[in-house]
């Protein structure tokens, strides 16, 4: 869920609200790839010295929660690629300390074909918490975009000194661009509901980063459940 819902909400969130391209989107996320790709292959070096596969995972999701909640502050329409730049390093980190420690702890203590089945069967499982953790985000993330547009229409209201001068001053905007007063008004209408839906939705998908960090603080300490033989060296070539 973390890997899945983490790649799945970021581009969403800086194409759908911020404005940006794909390439914009996909160059800030490179560097924090190379950093996993970099990161695991020093994690097989630790494992195969004796280090134990729980502190590397512990460490891991630890760096990945942080770039979830930093993430939650740091959702809004303002944020630039440098905003972006070092959560997204947090979350290769993090992500670099995960995928060859879990698939040790995963393996530990098997051997032949059970080290096949075992790995076929984290694999699909990866795939099935990826595909309902996406399911489960997105339809939070909905019901609280509804939520927050309902909390934020009410303050559109023609008692609200704020939201009245919002609204007449867009309406004279739009008639010194040569609009009539009616299309003034309907133009000024439909550009405080667009202010209003995206920053419901800006809040709901910062909720929803929230979320995944929440989750995956629950089930870390698990982690320390998993059996291993103390002084246990991980097989790093099974994990393939």
């Amino acid at each position: 869920m973390a890997i899945y819902v983490s790649v799945f909400l970021y581009p969403v969130f800086v194409q759908g609200f911020l404005g940006w391209n794909a390439t914009r989107t996909g160059l800030l996320i490179l560097p924090s790839s190379f950093l996993t790709g970099m990161l695991m292959g020093l994690n097989a070096t630790l494992l195969q010295k004796g280090v134990s596969p729980k502190i590397l995972v512990f460490v891991g999701f630890t760096a990945v929660i942080g770039y979830e909640v930093i993430t939650y502050f740091l959702a809004t329409p303002t944020s630039g690629e440098w905003d972006w730049f070092w959560p997204q390093m947090i979350r290769g980190f993090g992500f670099g300390f995960i995928f060859v420690p879990v698939a040790g702890l995963t393996l530990s203590g098997l051997k032949g074909n059970a080290i096949a089945q075992a790995s076929g069967l984290s694999n699909m499982l990866r795939l099935l918490g990826g595909a309902i953790g996406i399911a489960i985000t997105n339809t939070f993330v909905t019901r609280r975009f509804a939520i927050h547009r309902g909390e934020l229409i009410g303050n559109i209201s023609m008692y609200n000194p704020e939201s009245n001068e919002r609204f007449y001053g867009l309406v004279k905007g739009f008639q010194n661009s040569g609009k009539s007063l009616p299309e003034a008004q309907q133009m000024a209408a439909g550009a405080i509901e667009g202010a209003v839906s995206s920053q419901a939705a800006i809040i709901s998908y910062s909720e929803g980063f929230l979320l995944v960090g929440i989750i995956c603080a629950v089930l870390l300490p698990l982690v320390f459940l998993a059996k291993i033989k103390k002084g246990e060296k991980v097989d790093v070539a099974a994990t393939h």
